[in-house]
């Protein structure tokens, strides 16, 4: 075997070396270990799910590099990942609308129903299929949230419950219109009988009609 400077013995990339102070054995049951310590109440922790998102993105960069052999030359377009979700019967349409959202909550929840409406694909999976655009565990936390997600983030969603352009576009839309406060308030109902002015109350004052300058 050879060995570096020093009397140092050379390691295979990837591998845990000297450095470490670890063998891949000992490794994985320190990981081992750790994973029994992660408790919900943990993973509640911003900074415990920070680092857990960084170390997802490690492990995906790395597992990226090992197949880089297999990548598109630039400029190439990518395959999809998975085939879209098999459609309703006719005369059904179980398929959340995302346009029907108006307030982040809304969207989010629009999301978490069309990943169930999907299959409740697995999040690693998801992120498989989007190609690694986010981590499996961001998904994760934006479709536990309320507040609203980066754009990045719900086509990310989208692309790996497979959904197509459409559905993609259809979301991306939704999320500009929030994201834009350009959701206009809902109309208030005309009053029908019984539902004019109170007795002895005022009417509402008169809106100035608009004349139009030519």
């Amino acid at each position: 075997m050879s060995r570096r400077a020093g009397g140092a013995a050379a390691t295979e990339p990837g591998h845990p070396g000297p450095q470490s102070g670890l063998s891949c054995a000992e490794l994985a049951a320190e990981i081992r270990s750790l994973q029994q310590r992660l408790s919900p109440e943990i993973l509640r922790d911003p900074r415990i799910r920070a680092e857990l998102a960084e170390l997802d993105k490690q492990v995906a960069a790395a597992l990226d590099q090992s197949r880089g052999r297999h990548r598109l030359p630039a400029g190439a377009v990518a395959p999809a990942a998975s085939p879209e979700p098999v459609r309703d019967a006719d005369g059904y349409n179980l398929k959340p609308d995302p346009l029907q959202a108006q307030t982040a909550a809304e969207l989010t929840g629009a999301l978490r129903q069309y990943r169930a409406w999907a299959g409740n694909t697995p999040f690693r999976q998801m992120a498989a299929r989007a190609r690694q655009r986010v981590a499996h565990s961001t998904m994760c936390v934006a479709l536990k949230s309320d507040d609203l997600p980066g754009l990045k983030v719900v086509l990310a969603i989208v692309a790996g419950c497979g959904g197509g352009q459409a559905d993609q576009e259809k979301f991306a839309t939704a999320w500009r219109r929030i994201n834009a406060g350009m959701i206009a308030p809902q109309p208030s109902p005309a009053p029908g009988p019984g539902r004019g002015p109170a007795a002895g109350g005022s009417a509402p004052p008169a809106v100035p009609s608009l004349r139009v300058v030519r």
